[in-house]
């Protein structure tokens, strides 16, 4: 019973950071954003009117608010009911489906975002373009020691495979797993190398700013690989060993923290982004 009531706690927090306080964050940024920044005096950053802006900003929220609801449901659903497994399945399918689910308005955020930044693109006029001499490097973006600490993880969990190999538990991979991990770390790289080298998403973004993105995604998807490791040797190990209980727990916690990781790098500190770039040329002359 007392781990029923810890994974109800768990899920609960689940439900709160991913599905309130980062949805709130992220719209109260929205709001500063605009604040500081009027369309008059900024014309370049609203390629569509605010009307639209405010209207995909109130999808957002509702979104968010009806996924926390069904959260809330599946606890109480669970806690009123008294049922081994939550909503009368697997409750580890369940806890990943709702994490999926409670990602789909930031997939929705996203998919807006690309829209809104085609119309940036389009809206750019200039006919005069300057070399990019922006840095092309991996090692320019990411901190040396992370890379050492993904060499140390993927070291750790090869020696756990080869334990397990010797050592198996009912559905275990073997060397299965070894390539999943090789393909999931080849798609975070592919994908941190797409923001390197793709074209600018934001035409007039500062190129001290687009640095900062790139460095912050670089970092979070390292994190999140070191994560991966950790959690699937975690899983290895408990069912070795442990509980489906405390199975289901840590993977709640799991998605807890990968969830502040990855959500935190979308918010930024305003007064640190180079706006003047979004400035018509008027206002530029009239500031300098």
């Amino acid at each position: 019973m007392w781990n029923d009531n810890i994974l109800y706690l768990a899920f609960i927090v689940q439900i709160f950071v991913i599905s309130v306080y980062f949805p709130s964050a992220i719209v109260s940024q929205m709001r500063r954003v605009i604040e500081k920044c009027p369309p008059k005096e900024f014309p370049k950053l609203y390629p569509v009117s605010m009307e639209s802006i405010y209207r995909w900003i109130k999808i957002y929220q509702v979104a968010n608010y009806v996924v926390m609801l069904f959260g809330f449901y599946i606890v109480i659903h669970a806690a009123v009911t008294g049922v081994e497994q939550m909503l009368g399945l697997k409750t580890p399918l369940v806890i990943f489906g709702y994490f999926m689910l409670q990602y789909l308005p930031m997939l929705l955020l996203e998919f807006t975002n690309v829209k809104y930044m085609k119309k940036m693109r389009e809206a750019n006029q200039k006919t005069k373009r300057k070399a990019d001499l922006t840095r092309r490097k991996l090692s320019d973006y990411i901190d040396s020691k992370w890379v050492w600490i993904t060499l140390f993880s993927h070291f750790v969990f090869v020696g756990v495979v080869i334990h397990f190999m010797y050592n198996p538990f009912d559905g275990f991979g073997g060397l299965t797993n070894l390539l999943i991990v090789f393909l999931t770390d080849l798609f975070f790289v592919s994908m941190i190398a797409w923001r390197i080298y793709s074209k600018r998403r934001d035409p007039y973004q500062a190129k001290e700013d687009r640095y900062r993105v790139i460095s912050n995604i670089a970092k979070g998807m390292f994190v999140t690989i070191n994560l991966i490791i950790v959690f699937v040797s975690f899983t290895f190990i408990n069912k070795a060993y442990g509980s489906p209980a405390i199975k289901d727990i840590g993977m709640v916690v799991y998605f807890i923290i990968l969830a502040i990781i990855s959500l935190r790098s979308m918010l930024i500190d305003v007064n640190d982004v180079n706006f003047d770039v979004y400035r018509d040329e008027q206002s530029k002359t009239l500031n300098t």
